[in-house]
């Protein structure tokens, strides 16, 4: 082999490394990158498209993705036929559908919605509700919405026994699985 063989061996042998090398110091930030992505910049970017969202109680619900808190998500839209659902983060054990992408949450003064802001917002519209806890479901309509609890006032169901204006539960935010709207 001459000199020149061997220079132009090695100078391709080094061009290699230097590639390897490029991809894997690439791959190594993205994995980096990707380390920093949260659930709810995820989800962001699933805005409208249905997602299968399976729970911790009670089986799975499906829907385009309405609106994120950072605590939480709502799928369904307010004008569609099928029911939405307010669903806690922390409830939530696999969701199915989710794109790869990210969307950072815009910037905000007053940061993301809390989920106790989002469920105000549902019983000062007086909307019918099931309240879903890993022991119960409870129909009717929020009366209040504390800093870590709700009240729901249950509906006459017209049965004997049935409180006249309906029986009130407090359930604390952490107890609730989903809450959807009829």
């Amino acid at each position: 082999m001459s000199m020149d063989g061997m220079f132009e061996d090695l100078e391709g042998r080094l061009a290699h490394l230097e590639d390897q090398q490029m991809r894997a110091t690439a791959e190594d930030l993205a994995r980096a990158e990707r380390s920093q992505v949260a659930l709810v910049d995820r989800l962001r970017a699933a805005e409208g498209l249905p997602l299968v969202v399976h729970l911790t109680v009670g089986g799975s619900v499906e829907g385009p993705v309405a609106e994120i808190g950072r605590t939480w998500m709502m799928l369904g839209r307010e004008h569609d036929r099928g029911a939405r659902a307010v669903i806690p983060l922390a409830q939530v054990t696999s969701i199915e559908g989710l794109p790869a992408r990210a969307r950072p949450a815009p910037a905000s003064p007053l940061g993301a919605r809390p989920l106790t802001s989002v469920l105000r917002r549902i019983a000062r519209d007086r909307s019918l509700v099931r309240v879903q806890t890993p022991s119960a479901t409870l129909p009717g309509r929020l009366a209040s919405v504390g800093e870590d609890f709700v009240d729901i006032v249950s509906l006459p169901t017209g049965e004997r026994g049935a409180v006249a204006g309906g029986g009130i539960s407090t359930i604390p935010l952490a107890a609730i699985v989903l809450v959807s709207l009829d």
